[in-house]
């Protein structure tokens, strides 16, 4: 995401990239972006299949 409703946008940007690699896919959440309430990175916790769709996981500080 780079704009919305035409202006740029600035605020944090999280991923979610999928990629294909001799006939398998590999769904990456990139959390590079984000930062929790105390302005650490974001940390996946837990990633996995559930019922074929790609979950994840994910937290910070309280």
């Amino acid at each position: 995401m780079t704009k919305v409703d035409g202006q740029d946008y600035s605020g944090k940007i999280n991923y979610l990239r999928m990629h294909f690699v001799k006939g398998k896919v590999y769904f990456i959440l990139d959390l590079a972006g984000g930062s929790d309430a105390n302005d650490y990175p974001l940390v996946v916790l837990k990633n996995r299949l559930k019922n074929g769709n790609p979950t994840w996981t994910w937290g910070g500080t309280d």
